[in-house]
């Protein structure tokens, strides 16, 4: 009968089978006796062997499985905690994007305003320099506009002045005095002589008074008292005397005349306007000169304060006197020494003399010369409507 192999149980013609010799696990060997015995229990101890490694294994096997099974778990709650932290972490990632978005559209935002800003900072900057710019070129146009303003106004007031000065000179025309004997014709002209050293000849009131810095002047055509006061020409009024009244009634119209002509072209207010045929009337009674007189003085004391004649130098009791100080003040180029070096030589002129107490007309003649009360006799013997 034929023999299986022990281990494969395949047939074989010995002992082992090709199979099981060339796997290395035994010799071939051919033949029979104790030493296949001996061969066959170490064959199958070596199985034993082989079994019991395997067991083991399987018990190594088992027992890994436990602990993977166990260490699964913990792994599973350390995932689950991981997840968790990892959930926790996206959600803060999340958050943290969204504030950084915002922030970067915050940013965009702030820096699109900056960026205006600085536009409009810019543009402003530009039209700044533009309009300062344009107001140097306008402040450049002013400063030559006032220089030719300021040359034409100049030339205006010098234009003016000559204006003034001219008419100053027509109507109060100076020249040297004219040595000559006057005649007395009455005690009132004689006292006249006396007290103001003036005398009436041919048309003219002549001034003999000699003063040792100042050249003699008389004021001739038309004819006026040479110290400027209208006492001798009152008290012509109050004799009479029209006929020797006639050139200086004709030397007040003048005046009258002058002073709305230099208010007019100074644009100046009078405040007692009157005709310009003031003094030119025969048939006006005493107290109608005597409102005129103090008319005339008043619009005189007026227009030179609005000429820019100090108040000191304003005579309160002359008329004609103030007339003479514009032709000063109208005068640019005249330094203050040699203006008032001219103001002392015209008040050696200005002065008012009184008449002797001998005099018939003493009384009368006081009340004309004293000129604070010209406005009580014209208001006293006039017509208040006159005011």
């Amino acid at each position: 009968m034929a023999l299986s192999c022990p281990l494969c149980r395949c047939q074989r013609t010995s002992f082992f089978c090709t199979s099981c010799v060339s796997g290395g696990d035994f010799a071939l060997v051919r033949g029979t006796g104790g030493g296949l015995l001996v061969r066959f229990a170490d064959m199958q101890l070596r199985l034993l062997t082989r079994q019991a490694e395997a067991d083991e294994a399987a018990l190594d096997c088992e027992q890994l499985l436990r602990e993977e099974e166990t260490f699964s778990g913990a792994a599973a709650v350390e995932q689950a905690v991981l997840d968790r932290r990892a959930s926790v972490l996206a959600a803060c990632f999340r958050v943290k994007a969204e504030a950084l978005e915002k922030s970067r559209i915050d940013k965009e935002k702030i820096a699109k305003e900056i960026w205006g800003l600085r536009s409009r900072l810019r543009n402003a900057g530009v039209d700044e320099i533009a309009r300062r710019q344009n107001l140097l070129r306008i402040r450049d146009r002013k400063a030559g506009s006032e220089a030719k303003l300021k040359s034409v106004l100049k030339l205006l007031w010098e234009e003016r002045a000559n204006k003034v000065r001219a008419l100053l000179k027509l109507v109060f025309p100076i020249t040297e005095k004219v040595e000559s004997t006057p005649p007395c014709e009455s005690a009132i002209e004689s006292q006249l002589f006396e007290a103001l050293n003036l005398t009436y000849y041919q048309g003219s009131w002549i001034d003999l008074g000699r003063t040792a810095d100042a050249p003699e002047m008389q004021i001739v055509a038309p004819c006026l008292p040479a110290n400027l006061d209208a006492a001798a020409f009152l008290a012509l009024l109050s004799a009479g005397d029209t006929d020797k009244c006639t050139s200086t009634n004709c030397g007040l119209s003048f005046a009258n005349q002058a002073v709305q002509i230099l208010a007019h072209m100074t644009d100046s207010h009078l405040p007692c306007p009157l005709p310009l045929s003031a003094f030119l009337s025969a048939n006006e009674t005493l107290g109608v000169k005597c409102t005129a007189l103090a008319r005339l003085k008043r619009n005189i004391a007026v227009l030179c304060l609005q000429l820019g004649v100090p108040a000191k130098l304003i005579g309160v009791n002359e008329v004609l006197g103030n007339v003479r100080l514009l032709e000063v003040v109208m005068n640019e180029e005249d330094d203050p020494a040699s203006r008032e070096k001219v103001l002392e030589r015209l008040a050696d002129r200005l002065e008012i003399a009184s008449p002797s107490e001998d005099a018939a007309d003493v009384i009368l003649f006081r009340r004309l010369a004293d000129w604070s009360m010209l406005e009580q006799m014209s208001a006293s013997t006039t017509d208040k409507r006159l005011y």
